[in-house]
């Protein structure tokens, strides 16, 4: 730290007396360390479905060991600056700093990460490399029910297919095709997780009902087990 020199002088009648004063030069506000750091960032699940939270995780590695690095720092999500994050002592590395951040996605796509550590009195900034992300579809399951069974001849039913996935953001899209003792029916509307199939021309005996959920762009089709709609 480099200091200046201000004089001040004091004149009297029968002389001149000189008193020096030196003033250390104060680093201006929010100045940074010299301290090299290392940022490293990683993710978890690396390979995660639409509507499951995603966790990154900063650690802030110092060049020389010293203090634990503090301040915050900065995600960048898709190019956009997330607001900062504390730094706490990393629970993993000691003397390591670290941070974290949670992001869900809810659709399909390809997404790229950065973390900023911004730094402290001690510590200089850095960078860490992007960590790409690909979100992948969400698998479904599929379970059959019937709104009467058994039902008698000629008597309307709703076969309902329920389509169930873990996370459940976004909901289930698209179509469910049910099939009769091997015969496709027409695709029906998914809504609110559910297809429904109303039917009166079943005949008397036992009916093997299957239903595939065709997929949408978030999730994964599906097919059921068998279910027997028996008709008295």
């Amino acid at each position: 730290m480099r200091s200046i020199s201000r004089g001040i002088a004091i004149a009297a009648a029968f002389g001149v007396a000189t008193c020096v004063l030196a003033l250390p030069m104060m680093s201006p506000a929010g100045a940074v360390g010299s301290t090299v750091t290392k940022t490293k960032l990683s993710v978890s699940p690396n390979a995660p479905i639409a509507g499951q939270t995603v966790t990154f995780s900063a650690k802030i590695v110092p060049s020389v060991a010293g203090a634990v690095p503090t301040g915050s720092v900065t995600f960048t999500v898709d190019l956009v600056a997330q607001a900062p994050v504390s730094v706490t002592p990393s629970t993993k590395t000691p003397g390591d700093g670290a941070a974290t951040i949670n992001e869900t996605w809810t659709a399909v796509g390809s997404h790229s990460v950065t973390a900023h550590y911004n730094g402290d009195a001690t510590y200089a900034t850095s960078t860490s490399l992007a960590v790409p992300v690909t979100v992948s579809p969400e698998p479904t399951t599929v379970a059959v029910t019937s709104s009467l069974a058994p039902s008698v001849v000629g008597q309307s039913i709703k076969l309902y297919a329920k389509i169930s996935e873990k996370y459940k953001t976004p909901a289930p899209t698209g179509t469910v095709t049910f099939t009769i003792n091997g015969v496709a029916q027409s695709p029906v509307v998914v809504g609110s997780s559910h297809g429904t199939l109303k039917i009166s021309t079943l005949t008397h005996g036992n009916h093997n009902v299957t239903a595939q959920y065709n997929g949408d762009s978030n999730h994964l089709a599906s097919t059921s087990a068998i279910f027997v709609q028996t008709v008295n």
